[in-house]
């Protein structure tokens, strides 16, 4: 047997070959959720939900927060920059889409002024399936945003469960997020069992499979809706919940009551995490203390 084969490849391998002593920047994360870092440049982010439970909700919460934004337990990783997102909405109409380009402006007027520049959004539900990816890709390219939002991630292909497509429209955002460097946030759909909280179809597999950070958002009876990081790359993060105002503006208790606390930490025991209960009761004390302090 010949062991002595020559290798050959059209790529030069030394462009792909990482070294123990090469000097790679640190991870840039861009949100930070209870002094956690999370969701960062040059990855892909994940927000499922099923139908009408607030995945657009939360994608426009990260959004502002992004952009300057600073609520209560989620704000931006790095409040100095001067953050860029442009968000695609491949589903709804212009109306809707406008809608949330207004709950941003307003969420942001509210704490922090931002720049026009700073954010655009695009209405692409009038564009061929083929069209919509190559327009994400091209424009990000060209404005090399902070982050990007796909609003509709199943909408860039005919059918979800086609493999070989699934796999091209995961593998061309990983590209982009990495070239652009990038956070992509995609909004996807769960599955319609009561009890599968998976990613719809093979191209909600292959997201899973390459995504840094899943977001899993659910509205309980309540009103609220509660987040949950189910897998991350890196550290997890604590749960939490969110609220959507008289006027459609998602909001998260700046004033944290006690039963508030107590209920991000029952969830993330309901939900059977661990880390992330532990979390929570931490950051629930010291929330009480700086509260008992006030008094």
């Amino acid at each position: 047997m010949n062991n002595n084969k020559t290798f050959t490849t059209h790529e030069d391998p030394r462009k792909y070959e990482v070294f123990s002593n090469e000097k790679l920047p640190q991870l840039e994360y861009t949100v930070n959720i209870d002094g956690c870092g999370c969701c960062p440049r040059g990855d892909i982010i994940a927000i499922k939900a099923k139908s009408k439970n607030g995945k657009t909700f939360l994608a426009t919460l990260f959004a502002s927060a992004i952009l300057g934004a600073h609520f209560e337990k989620v704000y931006a990783y790095d409040e100095q920059t001067p953050n860029t997102l442009l968000y695609f909405d491949t589903e709804q109409n212009r109306i809707n889409t406008q809608l949330i380009v207004k709950r941003i402006h307003t969420i942001c007027s509210m704490r922090k002024k931002i720049e026009k520049e700073r954010f655009h959004a695009y209405c692409l539900r009038e564009m061929g399936y083929d069209a919509r990816l190559n327009f994400i890709e091209g424009l990000t390219m060209e404005k090399k945003p902070t982050a990007i939002v796909v609003d509709g991630i199943a909408d860039l292909i005919l059918d979800f469960n086609d493999i070989e497509k699934s796999q091209d429209v995961i593998s061309r955002l990983m590209k982009l997020s990495s070239s652009a460097n990038c956070a992509c946030f995609i909004v996807i759909h769960t599955n319609k069992g009561k009890d599968d909280d998976t990613m719809k179809g093979h191209l909600g597999t292959m997201a899973w499979q390459k995504c840094s950070d899943v977001f899993s958002v659910e509205k309980d009876n309540e009103g609220n809706f509660n987040v949950k990081e189910t897998d991350c790359r890196n550290r997890s993060v604590s749960p939490f919940f969110f609220r959507i105002s008289h006027d459609g503006i998602p909001f998260i208790p700046e004033e944290n009551t006690e039963e508030d606390l107590d209920k991000s930490v029952q969830v993330a025991i309901e939900q059977g995490l661990e880390l992330q209960a532990q979390q929570a009761a931490m950051e629930r004390e010291k929330i009480l203390e700086k509260i008992n302090k006030k008094k």
